[in-house]
């Protein structure tokens, strides 16, 4: 309702990228910060600069109470955070990721760190997405995600969509069985698009296929259907190929 998710993140990477992230100019709040005993002085500043808060206990008890995938809790950071925190559609600054009722933590994080590394730090999340902007999609994309602006869809994702496309943003409907193969977004230089990335099952959802402007796919020459996350990947790097410096740096 307060449009804000509050959890429990982890991991070192993500402490740092937050950090960096509300040392340019971002409103992150953190509660508190949970150590294990016996670290080295600078991870300890650092805990002391994101919360005034940072409590310690015995490593072997924090592994056992906070068992996180990927993760040796016996040298890790855990930290209460709210994060992420709506923000109105107008604030957010084209090119755009639209989760569509993804239902796993894990693409989430794969598909906004593959988006911030090509120059998207826009995401309209559904009610469904909402709910995995969690402390594991946050692991997932090594903390950037920090360094996004959100939206949370809560009244319906055709308006926000609707409000997307009244701002002259393309939108994009990624599907496997769509007939367009997916090409750079154009004008050259322009990042007045969106894509909508649906769930890992029912793909995208009817209201947004509906308003979409290019249904698009990734050609495959064989297999099954991609992992959406590495779909998304492919999308994301054609459409934000010709987008200049919103999109892939050039190499000198």
């Amino acid at each position: 309702r307060l449009g804000c998710q509050v959890g429990v993140h982890y991991g070192w990477e993500c402490l740092k990228r937050l950090h960096e992230a509300r040392d340019a100019g971002r409103r992150i709040l953190v509660d508190s910060v949970l150590l294990p005993c016996g670290l080295e002085e600078p991870l300890i500043e650092l805990a002391h600069r994101v919360s005034p808060n940072v409590y310690f206990a015995d490593p072997s008890l924090i592994a056992t109470e906070f068992s996180q995938e990927g993760t040796d809790q016996r040298c890790s950071c855990n930290f209460v955070v709210a994060f992420p925190v709506t923000v109105p559609i107008a604030r957010l600054r084209p090119p755009v990721v639209v989760l569509d009722g993804l239902g796993s933590a894990q693409n989430v994080g794969q598909i906004l760190r593959t988006a911030y590394h090509l120059g998207v730090t826009s995401v309209v999340a559904s009610r469904g997405s909402w709910g995995n902007l969690s402390g594991r999609a946050s692991r997932v994309s090594l903390g950037w995600l920090y360094h996004m602006d959100f939206h949370q869809a809560d009244a319906g994702l055709s308006s926000a969509l609707l409000e997307l496309r009244a701002r002259g943003v393309h939108l994009y409907a990624a599907e496997e069985h769509f007939a367009k193969p997916v090409a750079p977004h154009g004008p050259p230089s322009s990042k007045d698009w969106a894509l909508i990335v649906g769930h890992e099952d029912r793909g995208v959802s009817e209201e947004a296929i509906r308003l979409a402007d290019v249904r698009i796919c990734v050609p495959q020459q064989q297999g099954e259907s991609l992992n959406v996350g590495h779909a998304a990947a492919v999308c994301l790097y054609e459409l934000a190929r010709s987008s200049g410096g919103g999109g892939v740096r050039q190499k000198k």
